[in-house]
């Protein structure tokens, strides 16, 4: 079953841009777009399973030099 989520990214400043571009590259992101706010990046991926899910934030996202804080909202099933 596939995991749809939204990844709200804090960057540390100046490196908004440059992890926007290379978060483009990862064909699990249906969308990524910089936004003001308490946020900088907002991600919508869809991932196979939980795991894979959890190997991309602990294994990709956080340690990307420039991100600071990642908040995941996984989307609930419509019914």
């Amino acid at each position: 079953m596939v995991t749809s989520a939204y990844i709200l990214i804090k960057t540390a400043s100046g490196f908004e841009k440059k992890i926007l571009s290379t978060l483009k590259e990862f064909g699990s992101i249906e969308n990524a777009d910089l936004v003001y706010g308490l946020y900088d990046i907002i991600l919508k991926v869809s991932i196979n399973s939980s795991e894979e899910l959890d190997s991309f934030i602990f294994d990709v996202l956080r340690p990307m030099e420039g991100i600071v804080e990642t908040m995941t909202c996984i989307i609930a099933p419509e019914k």
